[in-house]
């Protein structure tokens, strides 16, 4: 089922409203109306009723002559009916309206307190009667007055249409200017929505317009500006990666391309032969080495935070990377060692977590020369764990530092990977960085040229 466009229901909520709170006040007018018509009726009868009981009290005669008495002063008495009733039921008085329809009362009712309801009277119409059980000196009786409400629901009558005219056109009213409002707050909505429409990847530096940043749609217009910065932020990225990624794939495409085209332009020897197909495969070596490294990137950004955890022994996984990296560490005669590594707990993946630490130790032993050492420490808290790796080769300089996690950057430039299967790419700490990251844990690098560098990986403790 579609729904309502936001303008129509703001519309018709605004109508419902306004409609509930017309009809409140109308019926609290119209019920303070009735109920004031109905006292100013209750005090004539209740007065009138006192009237006839003085005038019970000046009859000096017996039954026989009450009814005599009370047709000369009651029998037509204006908008007033008066009927005198015995304690058996017997009717001894009824005024002209009453003579073919005389009111029933309960005899059970008490003395000087006058009862009052509305009846019906054939022929008539509504009347409002007062009863009451009256001791004189002739004996005890049952007196009722009754006067037509006629008038008093005529008027109420007209009081409620007048209510409900004045009030469906106040709705009606409200519902047009409601309408013409909320197409007014919303303009601002629509205004974003149509400049939000023409930002594409081509101009992703526009703005959305912030008209008032302390309302709700210039919030609005904030969030909505801030998400474009981080889309403005992953396009840069992705722009800068790509360009990134096609150069780098492009040096060993050209070393291989150019080697072939040497290799056959004249006859070459066994040797010579060999000597290209090892550049070659020593260049297709990078480019398989960089095509896994780039989808390991791809699938971290589209895995990051779903995966699910185990707890893992921090300090048994750091040893196991450092023992399998040590024979790389032997042919360059470095030293590499461990160095007070506490036991703890962590919540992770134990293949990308050591994907981690062998990206970053391996980098530690490329970067130190011969003769040098890598030191790997760690210790816990019962908040965080904290794992260092320092190594005395020639360090990073200061403007590098801020980039030294981006994606194909390297620090030592003058490093020739075109023919070094084993060279950086450039993607190594970058994926070092995305796990940890997504591990909800923290990577720092902190180094000075000439004194070695030093990297701090610090991960959350197992609750």
């Amino acid at each position: 089922m579609k729904r309502l466009r936001v303008r129509w229901r703001l519309t018709l909520w605004y109508g419902a409203v306004l409609m509930l709170l017309v009809v409140s006040f109308g019926s609290a007018i119209y019920a303070m109306t009735r109920q004031n018509l109905m006292s100013r009726v209750d005090t004539y009868v209740i007065e009138e009723l006192r009237e006839f009981s003085v005038e019970l009290d000046l009859h000096e005669g017996g039954d026989e002559t009450l009814a005599d008495f009370l047709d000369e002063r009651f029998f037509d008495h204006g908008e007033y009916d008066f009927q005198v009733q015995s304690m058996d039921g017997k009717v001894l008085f009824a005024s002209t309206r009453l003579v073919n329809h005389p009111l029933a009362a309960n005899p059970r009712l008490s003395y000087k307190k006058v009862v009052l309801d509305t009846r019906l009277l054939p022929g008539h119409g509504y009347r409002r009667v007062g009863v009451v059980r009256y001791q004189g000196p002739t004996g005890e009786f049952i007196l009722q007055s009754g006067t037509s409400l006629q008038n008093e629901f005529a008027q109420l009558q007209s009081l409620a249409t007048i209510l409900i005219s004045v009030g469906l056109l106040t709705v009606a009213i409200a519902l047009v200017g409601g309408y013409l409002l909320a197409g007014k707050a919303l303009s601002p909505v629509g205004d974003m929505a149509n400049s939000a429409r023409r930002i594409t990847a081509a101009n992703i530096s526009d703005r959305l317009e912030v008209t008032n940043p302390n309302d709700e749609l210039g919030h609005l217009a904030m969030t909505l500006n801030s998400m474009i910065d981080r889309l403005q932020d992953v396009i840069e990225e992705t722009r800068r990666f790509t360009a990134d990624a096609a150069h780098e794939l492009r040096t060993p495409l050209a070393v291989m391309q150019t080697e072939a085209e040497v290799a056959l332009r004249n006859e070459r020897s066994l040797e010579e032969y060999r000597e290209v197909v090892q550049v070659n495969l020593n260049a297709t070596k990078r480019l398989a080495r960089m095509a896994d490294q780039l989808l390991q990137l791809s699938r971290l950004d589209v895995a990051r935070g779903k995966s699910a955890y185990d707890e893992i022994r921090l300090d048994a996984l750091v040893s196991d990377v450092v023992e399998t990296l040590r024979p790389l560490a032997d042919q360059k005669h470095v030293s590499l060692r461990v160095e007070s590594i506490r036991p703890c707990l962590i919540l992770g993946d134990d293949i990308q977590l050591s994907r981690v630490f062998y990206n970053v130790i391996e980098n530690a032993i490329k970067y130190t020369p011969d003769g040098g050492s890598v030191i790997v420490d760690a210790s816990c808290n019962e908040h965080r764990v904290s794992v260092r790796v320092t190594d005395s080769g020639q360090g990073i300089p200061a403007s590098s530092i801020p980039k030294i996690f981006d994606r194909f950057y390297r620090a030592d430039q003058s490093r020739s990977r075109s023919t070094d299967a084993n060279g950086g790419s450039g993607l190594g700490l970058a994926i070092a960085k995305s796990i940890v990251d997504a591990h909800h844990g923290k990577i720092s690098v902190s180094s000075k040229q000439g004194n070695g560098t030093s990297v701090e990986i610090e991960f959350p403790v197992a609750a």
